[in-house]
């Protein structure tokens, strides 16, 4: 049982097809392709690890906005990352790793430097592998990789689910890895470098040299973003705070010095 029950979130995903224009048919089809990897290589959906690695912990999720990179400093110069659960969204990996800390899950579609994902999962990381229509060439090129270091996999979509994949909710990268920590029933969430503004930051994507103004497409992706954070805040009564200036409804400011108030 999902805290988002499938209907639900199939209401939100109406939407999200009417505003972005996605293909339903190609969703459907990236779902079932990574279905079938899973199954054949026998992956294992790691749900009893999750739960005892997220139920009850605070969770820090790294977004790959223009903040990023200073959370991510301030997080490891606090020693904050220490007692704590860490939830990368894609791209957001390669900061952590360039500063010598791997996160325990990260969330992609694939969009990332997939070096720095496959050194995470090399090292323990429990990959998250995301399926929609725009990313089924990704699926054949990297889930067999991905299967060949690791069997503790977890795949999602954005359609009805075909099993061993699952659909906790949520639309990009960030709000799936806070639906996640929902769904595994975190304690609390802290959110570092999600920012919803019109800038891109440069751990987005990996031809990215510097951050970027969010493309028309980008813009609208944030949007849904900050609602589904916002509704998830508000509806489901998830406590989840923020380090960012762009602050979701019902979403807590808070200042990185007074994080430590809520780890202990």
């Amino acid at each position: 049982m999902t805290i988002v029950s499938l209907s639900e979130w199939m209401k939100w995903y109406r939407k999200i097809v009417e505003v972005m224009g996605y293909d339903v048919d190609k969703d459907m089809l990236a779902t079932q392709v990574l279905a079938n990897y899973l199954i054949n290589n026998h992956a294992i959906y790691p749900e009893r690890i999750l739960r005892l690695m997220i139920g009850g912990r605070t969770v820090f999720i790294f977004g790959a906005g223009p903040t990023l990179k200073r959370g991510v400093k301030e997080i490891i110069k606090r020693g904050y990352h220490e007692n704590s659960v860490l939830i990368a969204a894609d791209g957001a990996t390669t900061a952590l790793v360039e500063e010598d800390v791997y996160p325990d899950v990260i969330v992609t579609d694939l969009d990332g430097d997939i070096h720095s994902i496959m050194e995470s999962v090399k090292r323990g990381t429990i990959p998250v592998i995301h399926a929609h229509g725009d990313n089924i060439n990704k699926l054949n090129a990297y889930v067999p990789r991905f299967l060949s270091l690791t069997k503790l996999l977890v795949g999602t979509t954005q359609v009805e689910p075909v099993l061993p994949v699952r659909n906790f909710g949520g639309f990009t990268d960030g709000d799936r890895a806070v639906f996640l920590a929902a769904n595994f029933n975190a304690r609390r969430i802290i959110l570092i470098g999600m920012d919803f503004g019109d800038i891109v930051g440069k751990y987005s994507k990996t031809h990215f040299k510097t951050d970027v103004k969010a493309s028309e497409d980008k813009a609208k992706k944030l949007k849904i973003a900050h609602e589904l954070i916002s509704w998830l805040a508000c509806t489901k009564s998830i406590d989840i705070y923020t380090t960012s200036d762009v602050v979701p409804y019902g979403v807590k400011k808070v200042r990185f010095q007074d994080i430590s108030r809520l780890i202990k």
